[in-house]
């Protein structure tokens, strides 16, 4: 290919590479306003309405049980004056001292109470910062086998309402009924947010519609939070550095910090039923999930230019499986002809599990093995699966997620979009030795396959190494053909 040519391709390429990374960011943003219109204005059923001071099932409950729930006797209940249903707690001496709010999640918020198969009401106390001093399951008829106890409800107990109250992340999941404990945390989270709005306009100052937008999002933003999402997109760009370098120690260096940051640390990576809830465009809140937006955000450009780098420098049980494999004395390669079989595996794989979840049996999600291995917890299969994918992984490099991740057949999907092609030598339609040295069987004859490319990179060492690429030797007999890349 002529110099110029080869330039002009290169500049086109540039200049798409940079239209569709402002277009990937430019998602991300509507997914995040989207968020905020989304928990501003979320849609009810038409049969599932907040409830009227005249039909609250709250203003039904005894004063006993309230007594019992607040676990004082010297104090009083008033009815809320807003537009919502709670109680405001005050000292029987002195009304004017505010204890805490009293709601119930299906008065206030119910279109966040859905479970599996019916609405979960819950019995909050929280204080006027919206700290949950105690709380209680009022009514729960959900299917059998799902029992919410009072032990797992006390997780909640000295969580703030304007902390993400994520299942699986700040609170676990009860078992086999992960649809109801989130509709149990995002009925407590949400009602419980509203309580304090309509409490602090009432009791206050009424606060403009920018001032109560800030107010709302500096009170969910936790530093904690935003420490993390500033370390994750600090983490791509580190990925991005080391994918440029190439260097196999500072690669494996680099895999040893995500294993500690994103997999031991905060325990949060991509996991299929985020991704499912993606098709659905659900959004989490934006200012109490930075860290949510920024490592899908990252992904998501990083998809569009490099293909499947989440996989191959940012996911932690990559990483892991990786590492072991390098370190393990015995190594093995699948062959061709079974590995062109194995690699379709994950996409039915993939959509068994999607169904799963977009039915409500979330437990399915347990084939991967991310929290099981990193959180020490699980049911005896998912210790199972993980134990096999960890055993299976130090004879064979990334087996697990070349064949069987979900979650990595949706980055082998997104790896079709890539823009960043790996170029390729003339002499690759003929030289064998990029497809055996490839960790992950993704190169045959002079293709390289975007579907399994995890930007090892290990073939472009290969062509650019005077004394390993045949290309070099065709070069010294042929000088006009330098440069003529394809």
């Amino acid at each position: 290919m002529p110099l110029s040519t080869l330039r002009g391709t290169r500049y086109f390429a540039k200049k798409r590479a940079i239209i569709i990374v402002i277009l990937a960011l430019l998602i991300v943003s509507l997914c995040a306003v989207w968020s905020q219109l989304t928990i501003a204005n979320p849609s009810t059923s038409p049969e599932v309405t907040t409830s009227s001071s005249s039909q609250a099932e709250l203003f039904t409950i005894k004063r006993d049980v309230l007594l019992q729930l607040v676990n004082a006797s010297d104090i009083e209940f008033a009815r809320s004056h807003g537009n919502l249903t709670y109680y405001i707690v005050t000292s029987a001496t002195n009304t004017q001292q505010v204890l805490g709010l009293i709601y119930l999640t299906t008065d206030v918020a119910p279109e966040w109470t859905y479970g599996y198969n019916s609405h979960v009401a819950i019995l909050v106390f929280m204080n006027q910062t919206g700290t949950i001093e105690s709380l209680r399951a009022w009514r729960v008829q959900e299917s059998w086998g799902y029992l919410v106890t009072q032990d797992w409800l006390n997780k909640f107990v000295g969580r703030s309402v304007y902390e993400p109250l994520e299942v699986g992340q700040d609170v676990n999941a009860i078992t086999s009924a992960t649809v109801t404990s989130r509709s149990i945390a995002s009925g407590v989270r949400e009602a419980g947010r509203k309580v304090i709005d309509d409490f602090r306009a009432t009791h206050g100052r009424e606060l403009g519609p920018l001032e109560q937008y800030l107010a709302s999002a500096a009170a969910m933003i936790q530093q904690s939070d935003l420490i993390e999402a500033t370390a994750m997109i600090g983490m791509f760009g580190a990925a991005l550095i080391v994918y440029r370098q190439n260097s196999q120690p500072l690669k494996y260096a680099f895999l040893g910090v995500v294993i500690l940051f994103i997999g031991i640390y905060t325990g949060r990576m991509v996991s299929i039923i985020d991704l499912t809830q993606l098709m659905w465009a659900t959004f989490p809140p934006l200012f109490s999930n930075l860290y949510w937006y920024a490592l899908f955000g990252s992904m998501l450009v990083t998809s569009l230019v490099l293909g499947r780098l989440y996989c191959g420098y940012i996911c932690p049980f990559g990483a892991f499986t990786q590492i072991i494999h390098q370190i393990s004395p015995i190594k093995r390669i699948v062959p061709i002809k079974i590995h062109s079989k194995l690699v379709y595996i994950k996409y039915p794989i993939l959509a068994g599990v999607a169904a799963g979840v977009l039915l409500g049996d979330s437990w399915i999600t347990g084939i991967e093995p991310f929290q099981t291995f990193f959180r020490i917890r699980g049911d005896w299969w998912m210790w199972i699966v993980m134990a096999a994918a960890v055993v299976v992984s130090v004879p064979f490099n990334r087996f697990y997620c070349s064949y069987i991740c979900p979650a990595g057949a949706v980055m082998s999907l997104a790896g079709r979009l890539r823009i960043r092609e790996i170029k390729r030598w003339p002499e690759c339609d003929r030289c064998k030795i990029c497809e055996h040295t490839c960790p992950e069987g993704a190169i045959v004859g002079p293709k390289i396959s975007v579907l399994e490319c995890m930007d090892c990179r290990e073939c472009e060492k290969n062509y650019l190494d005077a004394e390993i690429c045949p290309h070099f030797a065709a070069e010294k007999l042929n000088p006009q053909r330098i440069g003529s890349r394809s």
